[in-house]
């Protein structure tokens, strides 16, 4: 499993993330993981979707991301790294056996609700939805409306 984890994360830059770029792809994985393991295994698991030396690993592993992903989803505001977990999951949702099991809509609705929360539709003036002074770096601001039209890209 430990050689799985240190080749996924690459496989994940590597295979998915062009088709979704809302995450910086030079935050190395225990950086990512000591930010939030919710997205660190979302990561993981997107990438065990090709991983074909344990098939039985996305199946194993679904579950106790949707767990840790939930358990995330709870804070208040919701951090920026778990709304990119909650598009990532809804991007590249787990094997259902039903349609109705599916949490994509609420992962995605979260994910714009907390986005909005965050101030990300409107970053030019970020501060009026935080509890301090802020402003952001060119940078940062990119980040703030690549995630802003994630939550639309994902969400249609």
């Amino acid at each position: 499993m430990f050689v799985m984890i240190t080749k996924c994360p690459g496989s994940f830059f590597q295979r998915y993330h062009p088709f979704l770029e809302i995450l910086d792809p030079s935050t190395e994985p225990n950086v990512c993981y000591s930010r939030s393991p919710a997205l660190y295994w979302t990561i993981i698991i997107i990438a065990a979707r090709r991983y074909g030396e344990d098939i039985s690993l996305l199946g194993n592993l679904v579950p106790l991301v949707a767990n840790l992903v939930w358990s995330a989803a709870i804070q208040v505001p919701l951090p920026l790294y778990t709304i990119q977990a909650l598009l990532l999951l809804v991007t590249w949702h787990s094997p259902t056996d039903s349609q109705w099991k599916d949490p994509s809509l609420l992962y995605v609705t979260i994910a714009k609700s907390a986005a909005m929360q965050n101030g990300l539709h409107r970053p030019e003036i970020i501060q009026d939805f935080l509890r301090v002074k802020a402003k952001l770096a060119p940078n940062d601001f990119q980040e703030a409306v690549k995630l802003w039209a994630g939550c639309f890209i994902v969400g249609e």
